[in-house]
């Protein structure tokens, strides 16, 4: 439509300006005997036109411009959000596992490459250090396979946000939380089943190496999140647990006390399949547990001392070298002093 006006109004000069021109040359060249006020209306005509149309071809010009401008940046603006939106849905398929394959990690990259284009440096700083906050920790699943929330939450919304003051043009806000606490406590809502089984035999028939353990361990001082942790068992682990086992049961052969023990297993739902908890041995004292046989946050089978539900020493069975552990030098990894002075000190306490 511009281009068919801008040609009316060229179209309209050219006239304007031939007319000039003849009444000129007629009127000079020819010394015709026209009367001077018809002329000057000629001129002054003629000159309206010539200016009203370079006015308007000035303003149509603007107007073309501011347009024009208004066109491109509706388009940027409509990209960024198409880029913007899909790095966070991207982001959020590609983390809900937990973990990030190859693939996952290069079309991350691509995509954050892409939002670089179009955001401004001070908005990219900021990204880059909101996505440097998404590590294993958030991934963390605790005893009923749910992660952490709120964490995530925290940066999924920093990000939303960094990218809103990016498309507005606004100062970055400060960041709302998201409220999703009933959301939180229903995910929580504890879903595994604890049962004990009768014997040492039966308990070690759920000891299969290659099986998926999970448990959780109870943040404590700054870091107050609770942490949790998925491994597949170890192809020691049996004999880790029959040795250590064996081992306390001699030990407290020596004292004339009845201890209980109790081998519990925890199973649980975990994605279409049935996972166990931390499998334990306990071994009681009047209703409290002193000693407990399990595996450690590094996936080791150890020995902890408890005493008024506090650890007061652990002992992994965690060769430093290529040697295995046997019944001949399980000493060397629980100090069978440590052990009998820990029985004698809770049995002296627990008779008070």
């Amino acid at each position: 439509m511009n281009s068919s006006i801008f040609k009316k109004i060229f179209f309209t000069l050219i006239a304007a300006s031939l007319i000039f021109l003849t009444v000129y040359i007629v009127n000079d060249g020819h010394n015709l005997e026209i009367h001077n006020k018809v002329v000057d209306d000629i001129y002054s005509a003629v000159i309206s036109i010539i200016l009203g149309a370079l006015v308007t071809m000035t303003l149509l010009y603007a107007q073309t411009m501011n347009e024009d401008s208004r066109t491109k940046n509706s388009e940027i603006f409509r990209e960024k959000i198409r880029l913007y939106r899909d790095f966070l849905e991207s982001l959020g398929e590609f983390t809900k596992d937990g973990r990030l394959d190859k693939e996952e990690i290069m079309l991350l990259l691509l995509k954050h490459s892409l939002i670089n284009m179009v955001i401004n440096e001070a908005n990219q700083k900021l990204l880059n250090n909101a996505i440097s906050k998404i590590n294993e920790d958030l991934f963390f699943e605790n005893e009923n396979n749910v992660p952490d929330y709120k964490a995530l939450g925290e940066v999924f919304n920093e990000i939303a946000n960094i990218f809103k003051a990016d498309l507005y043009g606004e100062k970055l806000s400060k960041l709302i939380p998201i409220e999703y606490e009933n959301f939180f406590e229903i995910s929580n809502f504890v879903r595994t089943k604890t049962i004990y089984k009768e014997s040492i035999d039966e308990f070690m028939r759920e000891i299969i190496p290659g099986r998926v353990i999970f448990f959780s361990i109870k943040g404590k001082g700054k870091d107050s999140r609770d942490k949790s942790y998925k491994f597949k068992i170890q192809s020691d682990a049996p004999d880790h647990y029959r040795f250590a086992y064996d081992f306390v049961l001699n030990v407290m052969k020596e004292f004339n006390f009845m201890f209980e023990i109790k081998y519990e297993i925890a199973f649980k739902k975990l994605y279409q399949s049935i996972a166990i908890n931390n499998p334990k041995i306990l071994i009681l004292y009047k209703e409290k547990v002193i000693m407990r046989i399990g595996i450690t946050n590094r996936n080791r089978v150890a020995l902890q001392l408890l005493k008024d539900d506090e650890k007061v020493g652990t002992y992994p069975l965690d060769p430093l070298d290529d040697s295995k552990i046997n019944t001949s030098n399980i000493r060397d990894y629980i100090p069978i002093a440590d052990l009998r002075k820990h029985i004698s000190l809770c049995v002296k306490e627990y008779d008070l």
